[in-house]
């Protein structure tokens, strides 16, 4: 079975719920969900109910990197976000990403090229994404990582960046 994760606050704005529908969707997948917020209780009543003995509620992963190692594909279903680093861990590790198309998602999950971006607000283009990408990974090994694309997002690129639109603002 195709493992997906889902690593990202349990709240309303990052809709965990949307990867319970999309394991619930996709029968031969299994569904690991990490990470603590308000919506934890409902979601595990909820994952019973969809997908009974197929999504795991792991609370907070101390581990990123064991968590993307045991999975085949990541799911980021938010309302909003900004550049999400979960996004890169992800690729790091090989993994590939089915994410909406809020903030710099789709620019990141382009310049990575590990994945698929669907519209924002379309739960049905989300769940066959995520069942196109499981089938796609099934048994397979993790993709390979391109290296180059991912060093332009390592701690010391961005501090570069940073720093020279920082002096081009002050203008020295």
């Amino acid at each position: 079975a195709t493992v997906i994760g889902y690593l990202v606050s349990l709240s309303e704005e990052k809709r965990p719920s949307w990867a319970l529908e999309a394991a619930a969707a996709v029968m031969s997948a299994r569904l690991v969900v990490g990470g603590a917020g308000p919506l934890g209780d409902e979601l595990a009543q909820r994952a019973e109910h969809l997908a009974p003995g197929r999504i795991a509620m792991l609370g907070t992963v101390e581990d990123s990197a064991m968590f993307f190692h045991a999975i085949d594909v990541l799911v980021l279903p938010s309302r909003t976000e900004g550049m999400p680093g979960v996004l890169i861990e992800a690729a790091r590790c090989g993994v590939p990403t089915v994410a909406t198309d809020v903030g710099g998602v789709r620019d990141l999950v382009e310049a990575l090229g590990t994945g698929l971006v669907v519209p924002a607000n379309d739960l049905e283009e989300f769940i066959e994404a995520v069942a196109l990408l499981s089938a796609d990974t099934v048994g397979g090994p993790p993709r390979s990582v391109d290296q180059e694309r991912l060093s332009a997002f390592t701690f010391d690129a961005v501090a570069v960046t940073w720093s020279e639109v920082l002096v081009g603002v002050l203008g020295r």
